[in-house]
């Protein structure tokens, strides 16, 4: 646009995999500061190299802060599950969907849930079964790992179907080439974000039996509504309904006593849990 001009003061320069003269030669040519990865753009880290724990402090801080403004004291254990399903997990939904996410941010992000959800040491009932529907027996809060390679899967469909966006396009000339996605081998310098999409392709067609059902099974998921939700449950495993969940679920019933029928349907109803 014309008159437009950029602020060199608020302005940096990325480089990677440049070497000292062509580095020295851009910051000459463009005048702006060298900047240093990793950096923040729309709030995610941005990296030349594999992401650490460290670099998702500001996810976990995020999730902290929001824990301790609520008045976990005088909360019921359904009010409390219904804020981490609702809230919680809608915050980080957004990192997962760009992001591959690591077993300690994981890790992490339950260990902040859960210390919010009991107030014992001990929690009666696993996290891990609280991560799953509530005909299943859970909560219905999410399997964050399952729910993470959902996401990536939706990433997977779009490069195998070639929608025309500039990542996409980028991805096929740098990487895929003459391949396709269904022959691409991952090399050593590949991104983790590539990386673990390819794990995700991999798991699909040992369950597919071949490229052309792997297509198939991406596109059955993905160009219906709840695309996300059937892939979710696809990388989660489902489980069979259990015969009590529509006596303890029951609208009539209020929330706080539909918590107490649940604990006392996976027999764990002890005084110590309140």
């Amino acid at each position: 646009m014309a008159g437009l001009t950029a602020n060199l003061a608020k302005s940096s320069i990325y480089m990677a995999g440049v070497d000292e003269a062509m580095r020295q030669r851009l910051l000459q040519i463009t005048g702006f500061q060298l900047g240093e990865m990793p950096f923040r753009y729309l709030g995610i880290p941005i990296a030349s190299q594999k992401l650490r724990i460290s670099d998702y402090t500001t996810l976990l801080d995020a999730l902290s802060r929001r824990v301790t403004s609520w008045p976990k004291a005088t909360l019921s254990y359904a009010g409390k599950a219904q804020l981490v399903m609702s809230v919680l997990q809608g915050i980080e939904c957004y990192w997962m969907s760009v992001l591959p996410i690591p077993s300690g941010v994981v890790d992490r992000i339950y260990s902040i849930c859960r210390s919010f959800m009991w107030t014992t040491p001990r929690p009666p009932i696993a996290w891990t079964e609280l991560c799953r529907p509530r005909r299943e027996g859970g909560l219905g809060l999410r399997d964050l790992s399952a729910w993470n390679r959902a996401l990536l899967a939706k990433v997977l469909w779009r490069l195998q179907d070639k929608q025309d966006t500039l990542w996409i396009r980028w991805v096929h000339h740098t990487y895929l080439q003459q391949t396709g996605v269904w022959g691409w081998t991952a090399r050593h310098g590949d991104s983790p974000l590539l990386k673990q999409i390819l794990q995700i392709r991999d798991s699909i067609l040992v369950t597919a039996g071949s490229p052309a059902a792997a297509e198939q099974l991406l596109s059955e998921w993905f160009q219906q509504p709840r695309g996300v939700a059937r892939a979710y449950d696809y990388f989660r495993g489902v489980r069979p309904q259990q015969p009590w969940v529509r006596t303890v679920w029951q609208s009539s019933i209020q929330p706080s006593h539909s918590f107490t029928l649940w604990l006392l349907a996976h027999g764990r109803l002890l005084g110590s849990v309140e």
